[in-house]
């Protein structure tokens, strides 16, 4: 068992090295051995130093105890144990001493090291520029002086305690405490020595309330994040008191050295307990309960105004512009706007399947996770022109890798090439289609030897061929020419890697040759969390060709939780993969980009945002780790988009953000939320419906919660007031629901610009009154609509799965544009395109292709001609315009909508009025497309919301 158990702890600690060993290979290999370096000598400095001060703080304590031990000679029955230490003492007591001290000092100091991160942040701390309200510090001292700091004293004092606490030990075990004797039970030196440590935990505890003022920006007591009325009248005064207490303290126990007893000692320990319970918590809630909460609003304002002033600056809300937005319906001549023509009809959750069943090509082939993900959307341009378009790299997939060691590290080693499609187009069959590698760039190496979620290793350059895909989509033998990935080109390296893997093949192996390289860390996500573990990361990666090269792009967050005043995020909306997940943050900047290559796995981070304070200290701590942003070539910045994970935080923060006023802050009267998930998938439509919601609401049912929110999705576009087309991020906002979800108009929509040159550019369009319908509303209207084409083929198996819902804007006008799938239950073939709809209003016309849906919505065919039609008669005996028509469809549904409001309803009238609005709606669809129109009628449903006055049609109209 001893052999065993010696050959076990071998091995661990043969790994361990081996370990460390190829962790460095690999940091250099990327050509960041500096970095490595760099936290591993920070990391046994500050365990040295830690461990070194404590164990000198006990030996140092023991020694005094030894030699201050008093003479004894009536030792009762009960303490002949203390003559026996002293017998032990005397010869081997040094290095008693010196053992037990360099222990508890080991244990101790080690863990410091993990602190290297706040250490090297304190050494460099940059300067933010903003001086906090309640301080006048700079916002640097409590993001990278204070932690450390605090840390620092934490740690003196626990190190204080235990030496105290052995000190005292040693001293009964030298007979200094005598608690079995009669009058003088503690010896004059030890109460000296043991006042001497009390006193300098008083001490210490008296320069931890002075740093705990500034502890006050974590504050969660009142309505926002930082100190609020309480903490500033009643927490703040308490603690200085607590100060001057312990300070009092101090001085007392060094007073009471020349006293007999331990009164004074007793007296300041009994009066800091008292002023702690009564001042620092009895005070402050008493102030927070009878003076702030029947006042909030007035006690709270000044700290509202500094909150929401510091939060719009830490997480970047301040930049945003806000103009207004008339939110008009479209004119015929808006067919000709560039929104439309690129408006996308595939987007990443109903194309995968396409790119799957057609591009997977071989079962060890996947897109992204294989699950679903791994597809993105990004621009191109195509012809000349800028297009919207669809990419996935086609990865490796271990599962469908033969299970031999050989095969799976030696032969199947990677993926093969990115695959693109037309975001705006599909074949007649209403299936993606696939572009040429050329129009994307045409990348020289289709290698994907590092991608998204890839596991273990792959050994290259062997005496086996690699298996790769030819051109013609069969598989070919192919070898790895690059230089990723670490030499296997001596019997130590190759030992320590067999050690780490644990697999013998490794070393013994006679395919790996001098020439073999190994790849690792081949995720993209665990390469860059390895290379630099104080940035989050976004969490979805992206694939673009640049420069012949297939690369990956990866957005990187530098955040903390200490900008004074600032709130803490929410970050429950975000995807689980988000590294925004790990940490709690109040300030946040995108300022890297991170490129990684591949074919050969390099990393490269660009700092974009050179004004953010804490991506300066980390360029000042790791200087070779960062390349300026003016490295970033113009290939590469074409490809750069603005973070969804950003942009899904500061969307969500500015619903409440957007107001400027203290009190409508706290009531939340104008606050906006992000708008509700419209859905992918069509659900059952009800029979009949009964109308319950207040004008302009929807009911969400018994014990409704709050609905999923809409994503954020890429689009290009012009800006309204802007005449240049640009990529970028949009996402909707619906008035701020107290309770349930119960209100769904439109009240605004936010923009972030990815263009080259004006990345970063973030703008909301406010919508006043009436608001027309959000995502939610306009899917639910759409799908109640058109009704009698879903529920059959619901009920025939078929299932119908909706694209993105996108908003676009025209001018000071919009619509919206949504694709329409179908898909066979149980059915692996890829989704079809069924139709196109575009919504004008509250009234949604649907097409075979996007063309033909515009045509009808905006009164022109496919190539934006007018038809000729003949124009029903008005009752007036002239011509009614499809305008006309529309209104007064609007007027009637107004009118059954004012029957429902009467007590009791009227819904004999409501019903009348309904038809008559839908036979007015297909007449206006019958002129604007010639075709026939089926009017659909009420007397199997009631529509159970009231349409703002912006909208031009009832919200069940003709089958268009």
């Amino acid at each position: 068992m001893v052999v065993l158990g010696t050959l076990f702890v071998v091995f661990i600690s043969a790994r361990g090295v081996a370990g460390f060993f190829t962790d460095l290979l690999w940091f250099q290999s990327l050509h960041f051995g500096s970095v490595f370096t760099s936290i591993l000598t920070t990391k046994i400095l500050l365990g040295f130093v830690f461990t070194a001060f404590a164990a000198i703080a006990v030996i140092t304590n023991t020694f005094f105890a030894d030699r201050l031990a008093p003479r004894l000679t009536d030792l009762g029955p009960g303490e002949q144990v203390i003559m026996r230490y002293r017998e032990i003492m005397a010869s081997r007591g040094r290095w008693v001493r010196m053992v037990f001290g360099l222990l508890f000092g080991f244990l101790a100091g080690a863990p410091a090291a993990s602190n290297w991160r706040q250490w090297l942040m304190f050494q460099h701390g940059s300067s933010f520029g903003v001086k906090d309200p309640l301080f006048g510090k700079d916002a640097g001292f409590y993001v990278f002086q204070l932690p450390f700091i605090s840390f620092l004293l934490d740690w003196m004092f626990a190190t204080a305690v235990i030496c105290l606490l052995v000190t005292t030990a040693v001293h009964y075990m030298n007979g200094g405490i005598r608690l079995q004797v009669v009058g003088r039970r503690v010896a004059s030196h030890v109460k000296l020595h043991l006042s001497i440590l009390l006193s300098v935990l008083a001490f210490l505890k008296a320069f931890g309330y002075w740093f705990d003022r500034y502890r006050l920006y974590g504050s969660t007591r009142g309505v926002v994040g930082g100190p609020g009325y309480t903490d500033v009248h009643a927490s703040l005064p308490a603690i200085t008191l607590l100060m001057y207490i312990s300070l009092l303290a101090a001085v007392l126990l060094i007073v009471n050295v020349r006293q007999r007893g331990w009164r004074l000692p007793i007296i300041a320990v009994g009066l800091w307990a008292l002023v702690a319970f009564v001042a620092g918590q009895l005070y402050p809630a008493a102030v927070q309960r009878f003076q702030v909460s029947p006042a909030q609003s007035k006690r709270e304002k000044e700290y509202i105004e500094r909150n929401i002033a510091a939060t719009r600056v830490a997480l970047g809300l301040d930049q945003i512009k806000v103009e207004p937005f008339a939110a008009a319906l479209p004119t015929a001549s808006a067919k000709s706007s560039t929104n439309l023509s690129n408006a996308r009809i595939l987007d990443p959750n109903s194309a995968y399947d396409g790119f799957k069943n057609r591009e997977g090509v071989f079962g060890y082939y996947r897109f992204g996770d294989g699950n679903g993900g791994g597809l993105d959307v990004d621009r191109y341009k195509i012809d000349g022109k800028t297009k919207p378009v669809v990419v996935g790299v086609r990865g490796l997939d271990p599962k469908g890798v033969p299970s031999s060691w050989e095969t799976s590290h030696l032969a199947y080693t990677h993926g093969s090439g990115i695959v693109a499609a037309s975001g705006n187009t599909v074949d007649t069959e209403g299936r993606p289609v696939f572009l040429d590698s050329k129009s994307i760039g045409a990348p020289t190496r289709t290698g994907i030897y590092v991608g998204e979620r890839m596991t273990g290793y792959a050994v290259v350059n062997t005496g086996r061929s690699e298996i790769d895909l030819s051109p013609a989509k069969t598989p070919i033998p192919t070898s790895y020419d690059g230089d990723g990935g670490v030499a296997l080109d001596s019997s130590i390296r190759r030992a320590a890697f067999a050690l780490r893997f644990s697999e013998w093949n490794l070393y013994g192996s006679d395919l790996i040759t001098d020439a073999s390289r190994i790849i690792y860390n081949r995720d993209i996500v665990d390469r860059v969390s390895t290379l630099a573990p104080f940035l989050q990361l976004d969490s979805d990666p992206y694939a673009a060709v640049v420069d012949g090269r297939i690369t990956w792009i990866l957005d990187a967050y530098t955040t903390t939780n200490a900008y004074p005043y600032g709130q803490t995020v929410d970050t429950s909306g975000l995807p689980r993969a988000s590294g925004l997940n790990k940490v709690d943050f109040n300030y946040i900047r995108n300022s890297v980009k991170v490129t990684i290559d591949s074919y050969d796995g390099t990393v490269k981070l660009f700092v974009v945002d050179d004004q953010d304070p804490l991506i300066q200290t980390y360029q000042k701590i790791f200087p070779t780790l960062f390349q300026p942003k003016s490295a970033v070539t113009p290939s590469l910045s074409e490809h750069f988009r603005y973070p969804q994970d950003l942009f899904s935080v500061q969307t969500q923060m500015w619903g409440r953000y957007r107001i400027d006023d203290a009190e409508s802050f706290l009531q939340r009267n104008s606050a906006w939320e992000v708008a509700q998930e419209p859905g992918i998938e069509q659900k059952s439509v009800p029979t009949s419906t009964v109308p319950s919601a207040a004008p302009g609401l929807v009911s969400a049912g018994p014990g409704s919660s709050k609905e999923p929110r809409v994503s954020s999705y890429y689009s290009l576009l012009t800006a309204p007031g802007s005449e240049k087309e640009e990529f970028a991020l949009l996402r909707t906002f619906v008035p701020y629901n107290r309770d349930a979800d119960t209100r769904r108009q439109l009240s605004g929509f936010m923009t972030a610009s990815s263009e080259p040159g004006s990345y970063g550019t973030l703008r909301v369009y406010s919508l006043s009154e009436p608001l027309p319908s959000g995502p939610y509303l306009v899917s639910s209207d759409a799908n109640q609509q058109f009704s009698s084409y879903l529920t059959p083929l619901e009920l025939a198996g078929t299932k119908v799965l909706f694209g993105d819902l996108q908003l676009i804007p025209v001018g000071q006008s919009m619509l919206w544009v949504r694709p329409w799938f179908l898909l066979t239950t149980g059915n692996t073939t890829v989704p079809k395109l069924d139709s196109m709809t575009v919504t004008v209003g509250k009234v949604t016309f649907r097409g075979a292709t996007l063309e033909e849906a515009l045509a009808k919505a905006l009164g022109t065919d496919a190539a934006g001609v007018t038809p000729t039609t003949v124009a029903p008669s008005t009752a007036s005996g002239g011509t009614a315009s499809v305008e006309d028509l529309i209104a007064e469809a609007a007027r009637l549904r107004s009118e059954a909508d004012a029957a429902l409001k009467k007590s009791p309803p009227s819904f004999d009238e409501y019903r009348q009025k309904i038809d008559q609005a839908y036979e007015k709606a297909a007449q206006a669809a019958r002129l604007a497309t010639g075709k026939p129109v089926t009017v659909t009628t009420t007397t199997t449903a009631a529509p159970s919301t009231v349409p703002s006055s912006t909208s031009t049609s009832p919200s069940t109209t003709a089958n268009a």
